[in-house]
C-alpha cells in the first residue's frame, strides 16, 4: 500500500514486496533480465519471474506468475465489490508481449475449496483490449446450496453439480460464445450461444436440452418435490434483446406427456407501467388418473381410524372438522393489478378418475386487474363443454362473472349424459364474500348413469344403500335420471321441490337451501317404490335430511317423522336406514313416469305464467 500513490489506486497493506533484477543497456534500450518479485504475506503470496526486452517502451515482454490466495474475499477492497469467502485461489499465467499487444496464455485458475473446485485454462490474445478470450472451464460444486454466498440467495441441497464449457469473445464489444454442459445426479443440460452484453443481460441468443433419468431427479436438483419416474427432455431456445425476452421452440417430453410452446416476457416500459407476459401451451395426452388413485389411497389409508383411538381422540377427530369452506381471508388483488397477461392453453387428451376432456382450449387475458377465461371450450365424452368467466379487480370490491354450459357429457365411471348450466354472479375482496352476495342459476340434468360404491365412497358409507335400499347389496346403482334447479339470490341457494333422482326400484324427491352466507345445509328427501307402484309429485314427506355445513355436511334420517307416519317401521327405519317395505306405505300412480321431465315440465309452466304475470 506504500505504492498506492505512484499508482494512483488503493492497494491492498500485504507484504513484504521484494524485487530483485539485473539491467543493461543495449543501444538507446534498457533490458531487464532475470527480473524476481516475491510478495510473502499470511494472506497473499506472489511470484514473478521474466525478462523485459525494451523497458523504456516496456516490449519484449516474457513473465510468468504465480499468486496464491488464502480467501478470495481478501480481494473484496481491490474489487471494490463484496467475494465470497472462498479458498484458497491459485493462479498462474504466463504473459509475452506481440508488438504493441501482450498476449496471457497457459492462464490457470484453481479455486480448490472442500466444497466447490473451480479449474479454468485460458488465454488472451490482446490484455490491453481484452480480446481473443478463450477460456476452458472446468467446475464441481458437492451441492447447490454451497453456492449461496456467491449468488447471495438460498439453493436447494442437492447433489454433487459439475460444469464443463468453454467460453470465448473476439474483444470486450463482441458477443461472448459460451458451450456449456452440466451434469448432476441423472440430470444432464447443454447450454449453447452467444451473450452481446453480460452485465446488462442483453443481446442474448442460447439454446438449451435438458435430459434427465425422472422428475425426482429433476426436483432434487431443484429443490421442489416433484413425481414421475419417467424420463424427460427438455429443449428450447432463449432470447433477450432489449429488454425482452422470448421462449421459442419449446418442447418437453416426459414418459407420453407431451409439451410444446412459447413464451414472452416484456418489463414495464416505464415507473408505474405493468410487465407483459405472453405464451401458447399446447399438451399432448396428459393422465391425471393414476396421480388421483394414489391419492386417494394415500388419503385413504391416513384418515382410517386406528383400533386403537379411544373416544378421546374421536372427540378430537371432531373438533378438527373445517369449519368454514369459503376461505375469508382477502385475496389478493392487488397482484392481478401488477402484470397484464395473454395465455393461450390446449389440451388434446385431459384424463381424470372420473371424466375425458378432448380437444381442451382455455384463453386467459389479464388486462390492469381485468381477468378473463374465454373462451373455454372442450368435447366431453360425446358432449361439449363451453362457456367464459371474467374477474374485475380493477375496483373494490371485485365482481365475478362465470358463465358454463355442459351439454351431453359423459363420464368415465358414471357412463349417462350430464347438463349442467353454470350462470353466476358476485361481488368480494374474499371467496366468502363473493359467496356470500352470489345471484344467479345453476342446474343439473343426469340422464342414465351408472352409480358405483367403490368410487363414492367419500360421500358417506353405506349411501348407496340409503339411494336404493331395493338392492342393498348391489355394488351399482343404474340411474335412470336426476335434476337439481337451484336459484340463488344475494347468497341464498333455492332449490326447494326441485331436487329428483330416479332408479330402478326407487324414487327421490325433495330439496331445500343453502345458506351461502353462513354455509348451512337445509334438504329433505323422501323415496318412493317404483316396483309395481307409482309416484306422486305432491305431498313430499322428510323421511332423510341433509344438515350440517358445506364443509362437514350430515346425512341423517329423520326419526320423528317416520315415528309419526310409520312407527311400526321406526326399528327397522333406525338400524337399516331406508330398507322399509316402501310399497305399502305411499301411494300408487303411474310406475314409469319420468319426474325429470315432469318436473322440467313443472318448471317450465311456473316461469311461463311467471312472465305472463310481469307482462
Amino acid at each position: 500500500d506504500v505504492l498506492s500513490e505512484v499508482a494512483k489506486t488503493a492497494l491492498p497493506p500485504v507484504g513484504p514486496l521484494n524485487l530483485s533484477a539485473s539491467i543493461a543497456s543495449k543501444g538507446e534500450t534498457l533490458e531487464a533480465k532475470r527480473i524476481k518479485i516475491d510478495l510473502t504475506d499470511e494472506k497473499i503470496q506472489a511470484t514473478v519471474a521474466g525478462s523485459v526486452g525494451d523497458l523504456l517502451k516496456f516490449k519484449e515482454v516474457n513473465a510468468d506468475i504465480d499468486l496464491r490466495i488464502e480467501s478470495l474475499d481478501v480481494l473484496s477492497e481491490v474489487a471494490k465489490t463484496e467475494l465470497p469467502p472462498l479458498d484458497p485461489l491459485n493462479l498462474s499465467a504466463n504473459i509475452v508481449s506481440r508488438g504493441e499487444t501482450f498476449e496471457a496464455k497457459e492462464i490457470k485458475l484453481d479455486l480448490a475449496g472442500e466444497k466447490i473446485q473451480v479449474k479454468i485454462a485460458a488465454s488472451v490474445r490482446d490484455l490491453m483490449t481484452v480480446a481473443g478470450i478463450n477460456a476452458d472451464v472446468d467446475i464441481n460444486v458437492d451441492s447447490l446450496a454451497s453456492l449461496d454466498a456467491i449468488v447471495k440467495q438460498k439453493l436447494p441441497k442437492s447433489g454433487p453439480v459439475a460444469l464443463e464449457g468453454n467460453i470465448s469473445s473476439e474483444g470486450l464489444k463482441s458477443p461472448v460464445k459460451i458451450t456449456t454442459v452440466i451434469k448432476s445426479d441423472g440430470v444432464k443440460a447443454n447450454l449453447n450461444g452467444s451473450i452481446a452484453d453480460i452485465p446488462a443481460a442483453d443481446g442474448i441468443d442460447m439454446t438449451f436440452t435438458v435430459e434427465a433419468d425422472s422428475m425426482q431427479k429433476v426436483g432434487r436438483l431443484s429443490g421442489l418435490q416433484l413425481q414421475g419416474r419417467e424420463p424427460l427432455k427438455l429443449e428450447g431456445r432463449f432470447t433477450a434483446a432489449q429488454k425482452a425476452y422470448q421462449l421459442a421452440g419449446l418442447h418437453l417430453q416426459a414418459g407420453k406427456l407431451k409439451v410444446d410452446g412459447k413464451a414472452a416476457f416484456k418489463p414495464a416500459s416505464e415507473a408505474g407501467g405493468r410487465p407483459q407476459l405472453s405464451a401458447e401451451i399446447n399438451v399432448g395426452a396428459l393422465d391425471l388418473s393414476k396421480r388421483q388413485k394414489q391419492k386417494q389411497k394415500d388419503s385413504s389409508e391416513e384418515s382410517e381410524p386406528s383400533s386403537t383411538s379411544n373416544e378421546t381422540e374421536a372427540g378430537q377427530q371432531e373438533s378438527d372438522v373445517k369449519e368454514r369452506l369459503f376461505p375469508g381471508e382477502p385475496l389478493p388483488f392487488e397482484s392481478l393489478r401488477a402484470v397484464d397477461v395473454d395465455v393461450d392453453i390446449t389440451v388434446a387428451r385431459l384424463t381424470t378418475l372420473q371424466v375425458q376432456l378432448e380437444d381442451l382450449a382455455v384463453g386467459l387475458t389479464l388486462d390492469n386487474g381485468l381477468l378473463g377465461l374465454a373462451p373455454i371450450q372442450a368435447k366431453v365424452g360425446n358432449g361439449t363443454f363451453s362457456g367464459e368467466a371474467v374477474l374485475d379487480a380493477r375496483n373494490t370490491p371485485a365482481a365475478l362473472s362465470v358463465d358454463l354450459h355442459l351439454a351431453d357429457a359423459t363420464f368415465r365411471d358414471f357412463g349417462g349424459n350430464l347438463d349442467l348450466l353454470v350462470d353466476l354472479d358476485g361481488k368480494g375482496d374474499s371467496v366468502a364474500a363473493i359467496m356470500a352476495g352470489l345471484n344467479g342459476v345453476l342446474e343439473v340434468d343426469i340422464q342414465d348413469a351408472t352409480l358405483k360404491k367403490s368410487i363414492m365412497t367419500s360421500f358417506g358409507s353405506d349411501l348407496l344403500s340409503h339411494l336404493n335400499p331395493f338392492d342393498k347389496d348391489e355394488d351399482k346403482i343404474e340411474l335412470i335420471c336426476a335434476i337439481a334447479l337451484f336459484n340463488i339470490s344475494d347468497g341464498m341457494a333455492d332449490a326447494k321441490h326441485k331436487i329428483a333422482a330416479q332408479m330402478t326400484d326407487v324414487t327421490w324427491f325433495g330439496g331445500g337451501e343453502i345458506d351461502l352466507k353462513t354455509e348451512e345445509i337445509g334438504f329433505h328427501f323422501k323415496p318412493k317404490a317404483r316396483k309395481g307402484l307409482g309416484i306422486s309429485l305432491g305431498s313430499l314427506a322428510s323421511l332423510v335430511s341433509v344438515g350440517g355445513t358445506l364443509a362437514d355436511p350430515k346425512i341423517r334420517l329423520n326419526l320423528k317423522d317416520v315415528a309419526v307416519k310409520y312407527g311400526k317401521y321406526l326399528a327397522a327405519s333406525a338400524t337399516g336406514g331406508l330398507s322399509l317395505v316402501a310399497d305399502l306405505l305411499w301411494s300408487k300412480v303411474k310406475a314409469n313416469t319420468d319426474v325429470c321431465a315432469a318436473i322440467l315440465e313443472h318448471l317450465e309452466t311456473e316461469e311461463e305464467a311467471e312472465q305472463e304475470h310481469k307482462e
